[in-house]
């Protein structure tokens, strides 16, 4: 997905979920914020990170959260 196409469908910000796999997030002061990947395979590849980050949760004790962090927003798409 383009940058352009990412503020097309109100995503704002560059972001990183679970640390590892980029995309772009938007809503982010709602209870289910948007999350698009910037790549079909980072798409593919949180289909195996997920469950991983998940039991690294369990393991540890804390509390499963969705892991973004924001990187900054979407600069002007040129």
């Amino acid at each position: 997905m383009s940058k352009r196409e990412a503020r097309r469908h109100g995503l704002t910000h560059n972001a990183l979920l679970y640390g590892l796999l980029p995309c772009y997030a938007g809503d982010l002061l709602s209870d289910a914020p948007l999350l698009e990947f910037k790549h079909p395979v980072f798409a593919a590849a949180e289909k195996v990170v997920a469950p991983l980050y998940m039991l690294a949760c369990h393991v540890s004790g804390r509390e499963p959260m969705f892991g973004i962090q924001l990187r900054g927003e979407i600069g002007d798409a040129k």
